[in-house]
């Protein structure tokens, strides 16, 4: 058997978790939980004073200080204490009442009665509620003494309550007196208290004060009703009280048919209205759990709406749908719900007294899906209006271009293809990109092409259609990027060449890698002076810092190795035009005597085909060059340093298919670095 002791002494706490008790019984020891307390049962539940009885339950402990047990008010006289069972003594001055047990301070009082032979005693009091002035009998044993040896106070009572007769043995009666309040009643025969078991509680009379809002109302519908004590409790938990109920009686003569009460609050009673009630004049009457109330309510029965029709039957998402009813009477759009299939209508406009409408609500499946509608809380009879199309409302899932640089730009001439759903589910009223219509096609059901204008605007755009009926203007996530002349399409060409870099190590800080540029590896001065393989000073090309970071080829500070010849570069395919290539230098430090060039190329072909700078800044294989600049302007000394610079180099023509590639190459001595913020290719 498995045995819980909720509690022990603080200073075994950390001595053990669990060991063996007995009969190899597991003994578990809950340092940190709190057991709930539970009573099943007594053993005897009859005897006299002095007499011992059992109590059973559970997580009762082991340590007799911290348990006590109450027949009534009265403790007894533990005898022992096991986590299952207590025994106990009945005490001189016990009397019959109902047991409670505390356990380590957790109180549990119980339906469980132990009757005290001999002495007076009470078992019941019937009814244990009641009005001031009703009959309250008290039900027990030994209680044939004269009244005048007895004391009934009521809580709030000073003076005790009137006898309706003398006390029989088993039994006496006495009135609420006027004043008393809901609480225990003390009892005392000759002088001496005796239980009594339950709690009474002193009961308010209920009244009915009007219908709220309008007093009229559907079959089928709801009319709330308000007042006071409409729902009282009581303080005995045995008691099972009936439901408070509503009935409908008719002015002009039948019988009253009953209602159901949804909520029943103290000053408020919801009652749905029966579905058998025909249009007129009723009056609602209230019986409480204790009472019929006298007044009653005035209420009209309305003739139920009834539909007329339902336009269109069918449209998009957004649409308005007309609904014509009869006998909508003073109606708001709170008094309407329609539901199209699982979701409910939105924009519900009142047009006049027999005519309201609504919008389709946002849904994500088509096709033909149920109408229901209540109007006033009354369930319509949709008849021929019972289901609606939804159709399917066009969408665009791509748009793509024929642009040589990238399918998501456009230049004037380029083709856009636009794909998607439901373009001929109605009709383009119009179509715009860039703040200027487009030219369109509609080619089928799931595709569109078009063209673009001059007159569009450059940059980033969507396309958008209107369609007739459709509420929504269909647009597409996807954005074209409008290229005119000085348009900067590096972004389509070259790698990495704008702020914020990115680096190979994902740094945000410090010396690292830029992605998609290489260098020229070598021993010696001979280039970059490590090897991928043997890296002396790794993280070479770009400084991560809060503004973005800058391109950098570096020597002297840090440990940066001196460069002869050092290049840093990128290959990339450019369609054949003209172009303008702009280099913004953050800084070209220079100071001091050694080699100081640095230069930017951009050459036809791979990187085997690259241009090599000789230390007086002379590019000294230029058969496939196609253009440079110097970083050193014209006049100027080498022993300066400049910052933001931006050079700017025109007209480079590409009029071949195959491989370009852009870099810069360096000749440093120490305490050399060129850092550049952008590299930008710009559209003639």
């Amino acid at each position: 058997m498995k045995k819980i002791y909720n509690y022990i002494l603080p200073v075994l706490f950390t001595v053990f978790a669990a060991s063996c008790d007995g009969d190899d019984e597991e003994v578990i020891r809950m340092q940190n939980q709190d057991p709930v307390v539970t009573v099943t049962s007594v053993s005897d539940a009859v005897g006299y004073v002095g007499n011992e009885f059992t109590i059973y339950g559970t997580n009762f402990g082991i340590i007799a200080n911290d348990v006590e047990v109450f027949v009534g008010n009265t403790k007894l006289q533990l005898i022992s204490c096991e986590d299952e069972e207590l025994t106990v003594r009945v005490p001189e001055g016990t009397t019959a009442g109902r047991i409670s047990v505390v356990v380590y301070g957790q109180r549990v009082d119980t339906q469980l009665m132990y009757d005290v032979l001999g002495v007076p005693g009470i078992r019941t009091v019937i009814p244990s509620y009641g009005f001031v002035g009703d009959e309250i009998k008290f039900n027990g044993h030994d209680l044939g003494v004269p009244s005048a040896h007895y004391k009934v106070l009521f809580s709030g009572k000073e003076e005790s309550a009137t006898f309706m007769a003398e006390p029989e043995m088993e039994s006496f009666s006495v009135k609420v007196p006027e004043g008393a309040q809901s609480g225990e009643i003390k009892l005392n025969i000759t002088d001496k208290p005796v239980n009594v078991p339950v709690a009474f509680t002193v009961l308010k009379h209920a009244a009915l004060d009007a219908v709220k809002g309008e007093a009229a109302g559907y079959a089928t519908g709801m009319a709330s009703v308000s007042g006071t004590n409409l729902n009282q409790a009581v303080l005995d938990e045995t008691v099972v009280l009936q439901p408070v109920k509503a009935f409908f009686t008719p002015k002009a003569g039948g019988d009253a048919v009953e209602a159901e009460v949804k909520t029943q609050e103290d000053e408020l009673l919801d009652i749905q209205i029966p579905a058998t009630l025909a249009p007129g004049d009723y009056t609602i009457s209230v019986t409480t759990p204790f009472e019929k109330i006298e007044k009653t309510l005035d209420f009209e029965i309305l003739p139920n709406p009834v539909l007329t029709s339902i336009e269109p039957l069918k449209g998009y998402v957004g649409a308005t749908v007309t609904v014509v009813a009869e006998n909508l009477g003073t109606i708001a759009k709170e008094d309407i719900q329609m539901m199209f299939g699982e979701t409910p209508a939105t924009d519900i406009t009142i047009v006049d007294e027999s005519t309201f409408t609504v919008k389709v609500p946002s849904l994500t499946t088509f096709g033909e899906i149920p109408l229901s509608m209540t109007i006033h809380g009354v369930e319509m009879n949709m008849g021929g209006y019972a289901a609606f199309e939804i159709l399917a409302s066009p969408v665009i899932t791509s748009v793509e271009t024929d642009n040589k640089f990238s399918s998501k730009a456009v230049q004037v001439g380029n083709t856009v293809t636009i794909k998607g759903t439901g373009f001929r589910n109605s009709t383009i009223s119009s179509a715009t990109f860039g703040g200027q219509d487009l030219n369109y096609t509609v080619v089928s059901d799931t595709e569109i092409t078009a063209s673009v204008s001059e007159q569009c605007a450059e940059g980033e755009d969507v396309i958008t259609f209107k369609f007739d009926d459709v509420v929504v203007d269909v647009v597409s996530s996807d954005k074209l990027n409008m290229l005119k002349a000085g348009s900067d399409i590096s972004d389509y060409i070259l790698t990495n060449v704008k702020q914020p870099f990115e680096s190979k190590e994902g740094k945000t800080s410090g010396h690292c890698t830029p992605v998609g540029w290489k260098f020229n590896y070598g021993a010696g001065n001979d280039g970059f002076c490590h090897n991928e393989s043997e890296i002396e000073m790794p993280g070479e090309g770009l400084y991560m810092n809060d503004q973005g970071g800058l391109l950098v080829i570096q020597s002297g500070w840090e440990g940066r190795s001196k460069k002869m010849n050092g290049k840093m570069f990128q290959t990339f395919n450019i369609p054949q035009g003209v172009y303008d290539v702009v280099i913004d230098v953050a800084e070209l430090a220079t100071n001091g005597n050694g080699r100081k060039k640095a230069g930017l190329f951009i050459s036809k072909g791979g990187e085997e085909q690259t241009p090599n700078m000789d230390s007086s800044g002379n590019w000294t294989e230029n058969t496939n060059l196609l253009k440079s600049v110097d970083f050193y302007m014209p006049g100027e000394t080498y022993s300066e340093n400049y910052k933001d610079r931006r050079f700017v180099i025109e007209n480079l023509t590409i009029d071949y298919e195959g491989e370009t590639t852009l870099g810069f190459a360096v000749h440093f001595d120490s305490n050399r670095a060129l850092k550049i913020s952008s590299i930008k290719v710009l559209l003639k």
